[in-house]
């Protein structure tokens, strides 16, 4: 549930960032952040840290997912 809070937090957000910075930018950046939490949350101490990283994956899923998208049709469209 809080992975789900995530994403909605995530798709009001980074829409807003990739159009600001850019969508390259803001996927590298993404992915390298989620690389990092989501490694991070395979150790987490407690239950509340484990949440809040959980949250942060979700809100950078939504940055991966439709933006991965976008460049695939990109390239096949040009």
């Amino acid at each position: 549930m809080v992975f789900n809070f995530g994403v909605m937090f995530g798709a009001m957000m980074f829409g807003f960032l990739s159009d600001k910075f850019g969508r390259k930018k803001s996927l590298v950046s993404a992915l390298v952040i989620q690389a990092v939490v989501g490694s991070a949350t395979a150790v987490s101490p407690n239950f509340y840290v484990f949440t809040v990283l959980r949250f942060i994956v979700g809100a950078l899923e939504q940055v991966r997912a439709p933006l991965s998208m976008v460049f695939v049709y990109q390239r096949r469209v040009q």
